[in-house]
């Protein structure tokens, strides 16, 4: 089912439509959904890292400040997995980090 969804999305079959209703197929578009969303928030990284270089006429300072922010994801997650007791990651808090740092 994975080759057929991918060869879907890549408009192979453009006069074929597909419906499915399962979870792990839903799963998967929505997996491929959060990696085209980490390309593009590595290429905003990337933009702010040399920007903030740039700005600061700094390396150390701005890849410092970068990290902290990075770290502060993790730290966050340990501290909500302790609260609520938690143990696994799932799809949606990944999601969610994008939706608290595009309200932000």
């Amino acid at each position: 089912l994975a080759d057929i969804s991918e060869a879907t999305a890549a408009g192979k079959f453009s006069d074929i439509d597909v419906f499915y209703k399962t979870g792990s197929m839903e799963y998967l578009e929505a997996l491929r959904a959060l990696t085209g969303d980490l390309r593009w928030g590595a290429a905003a990284y990337i933009f702010v890292s040399v920007y903030a270089t740039l700005y600061l006429r700094s390396l150390l300072l701005s890849s410092m400040g970068l990290f902290l922010i990075l770290l502060s994801m993790p730290a966050a997650l340990a501290i909500f997995s302790i609260l609520s007791g938690v143990s696994k990651v799932s799809l949606m808090m990944c999601l969610s980090v994008f939706i608290v740092i595009g309200i932000g």
